[in-house]
């Protein structure tokens, strides 16, 4: 497939980041999530009013670091990487990886699952057009090759 193509998915895949994260921070399937994580930290599946005022806390945290990353995706997505900057490839790559290496084995280890299978899906969503175009970066001296 051409480069625009995965180009247009690494943006498509980076503003489904964005809302994701945005979805977090409004509390939207907040119950659903929360569904997920209540057995394995509380011992139970309704915690008390201070564990639920903790995990609103949290899931707005997280998802404004969620909705944020995605926006600073899809700006080096809609320039740089579209230029075929090999800067913009690895920085990608190297976050993305670094994040999914680390939460994951901290989901596993706190056996909450679920986070971990939902690292792999945003994971696959923006590894995968960076794979399909890795070879396709420009190597010239009037990039910055990082």
């Amino acid at each position: 497939m051409k480069f625009n193509f995965w180009q247009k998915w690494l943006l498509v895949s980076a503003i489904l980041t964005s809302i994701f994260g945005l979805m977090m921070v409004l509390g939207i399937n907040s119950e659903g999530f929360n569904a997920q994580f209540n057995p394995a930290f509380w011992g139970t599946d309704t915690p008390g009013i201070q564990v639920r005022n903790y995990q609103q806390w949290i899931m707005g945290v997280l998802g404004s670091a969620w909705m944020s990353w995605g926006i600073f995706i899809v700006f080096i997505a809609s320039v740089p990487f579209k230029r075929k900057e090999k800067w913009s490839r690895n920085c990608l790559l190297l976050g993305i990886v670094s994040w999914y290496i680390l939460d994951t084995i901290i989901s596993l280890k706190a056996n909450v699952g679920t986070n971990a299978l939902l690292n792999t899906i945003f994971a696959a969503m923006l590894l995968i057009p960076i794979c399909f175009t890795f070879n396709k970066f420009n190597y010239s001296k009037k990039n910055v090759n990082v």
